[in-house]
């Protein structure tokens, strides 16, 4: 009898951080579907998809997540990379800020600090924006900080706006009341993925999400009691309409 073939290591990265819109790879692995084809998936967390882009077409990883502007910017920049398909809610790049700020519309960002990841879909794009808008550059100071604490530092006023992704489907790119309550959907997720697929106790799986869930709840609940994290969209789109919130 023939012998079974190994499954071949796909290494895949994500655009982001794991959380519930891209939930749909992980729950793939686990039911065995890409196992079922021969393949062994690793997923790795992302650094913001122009980091991803150049990883793959790099080597580093085989496939990804990538937002659509960066992924057209990559390739006409001449890295070898295809897209295979659409699989995420439409991303809207913008620039965040608080919403008790006086920043209304996208020319009082001069003399602003914006903090901006550099790796991330929207950065490369700013200049072209603020070009449309008639923002001098140089009246601006860009902050370049992690992922992990960009919307933090927004939220102690450490810079006075952030760019990144919004979505016409209203999933808060910018943390918020929104982006926790996704994050609570994320444990819940997580608890039916753990109970149908891997086919945990209940006892267990509660275990480990009523954890997470307990501090998801009270941080969800501390963000719409104590302050007010609504962010409003200055530039929703490179045409500088103003003013919109997500």
């Amino acid at each position: 009898m023939a012998a079974l073939a190994a499954p071949r290591p796909v290494k895949f990265t994500l655009a982001w951080l794991a959380q519930g819109s891209s939930l749909y790879v992980y729950v793939a692995r686990a039911k065995g579907m890409m196992k079922a084809r021969g393949i062994d998936l690793d997923i790795a967390r992302g650094f913001g998809s122009m980091a991803a882009a150049q990883t793959i077409a790099g080597g580093q990883f085989e496939f990804g997540i990538i937002a659509a502007p960066p992924l057209a910017l990559s390739v006409a920049k001449g890295l070898p990379l295809i897209a295979l398909a659409t699989c995420d809610y439409d991303s809207t790049m913008g620039v965040g800020v608080l919403a008790d700020s006086p920043i209304q519309k996208p020319q009082d960002l001069a003399g602003k600090k914006i903090g901006a990841v550099p790796t991330s879909g929207e950065f490369p794009f700013f200049p072209a924006y603020a070009k449309k808008v008639g923002l001098d550059m140089a009246s601006i100071e860009l902050v370049h900080v992690d992922n992990k604490v960009l919307e933090r530092i927004l939220i102690e006023r450490q810079v006075d706006a952030i760019m990144g992704f919004g979505s016409s489907s209203r999933l808060a790119a910018a943390y918020g009341v929104a982006v926790s309550g996704e994050v609570v959907l994320t444990t819940l997720l997580l608890y039916l993925l753990m109970r149908t697929a891997w086919r945990w106790s209940a006892l267990r799986a509660l275990a480990i999400c009523g954890v997470f869930l307990i501090v998801d709840v009270v941080f969800f609940g501390y963000l719409g009691c104590s302050e007010t994290l609504s962010v409003h969209l200055v530039a929703r789109s490179m045409n500088g309409t103003p003013g919109k919130s997500f």
